[in-house]
């Protein structure tokens, strides 16, 4: 990145950091780094000041990526790219819980005296086996096709627990697919 691709933005350049960082915590990271270990016992709790200093770069790195950021693709841009990326990101955390409780669900009803569900019957298809990472694998499949209205077929429901979990998730997962994709 050069000077001349950010003219204006004093905040990109190495002296301007410099000086926000003399101006801030600068005294606060020579008292945290000082050797307590060699001191009086008393003065030792204050070793637990570097967890706070590890906090305050990160606070500063964050703050320049993201005005440099706004300097290069502009304020209204990067508000979007991120809403977008924050949705996809709960899109997936939201996937993996609901897979994560169809996975368990049918796996209650394969551990049964008559194994029944929708683990046992994809296994006895031979859409799957009886694995962890093949179960969540489908699971994650089959939730992330109803959540999308696509719903092939291949895995389904077939206990009371499973339909009226199902019933639930495409509630909750359709609108929300739909809620990003007009998002989008």
């Amino acid at each position: 990145m050069d000077r001349s691709e950010i003219k204006d933005n004093k905040a990109c350049f190495p002296s301007y950091v410099a000086k926000r960082y003399l101006k801030g915590t600068f005294v606060f990271d020579c008292i945290a780094v000082f050797p307590y270990a060699s001191t009086k016992p008393g003065l030792i709790f204050l070793r637990y000041l570097k967890l706070i200093k590890i906090g305050e770069y990160q606070n500063y790195f964050n703050n320049f990526v993201y005005e440099c950021l706004i300097n290069l693709i502009g304020k209204k841009t990067l508000h979007s790219i991120i809403n977008i990326f924050s949705l996809v990101v709960l899109l997936c955390f939201t996937s993996h819980i609901f897979a994560v409780v169809w996975m368990l669900i049918g796996m209650y009803g394969y551990h049964k005296e008559v194994p029944e569900g929708w683990v046992k019957t994809t296994e006895d298809i031979n859409l799957q086996e009886n694995e962890y990472w093949s179960i969540y694998i489908s699971s994650l499949y089959f939730v992330i096709t109803s959540f999308s209205s696509i719903g092939y077929g291949d895995i389904k429901p077939y206990t009371k627990d499973e339909y009226v979990f199902i019933l639930f998730m495409e509630m909750v997962g359709i609108g929300f697919f739909g809620y990003m994709l007009g998002t989008i």
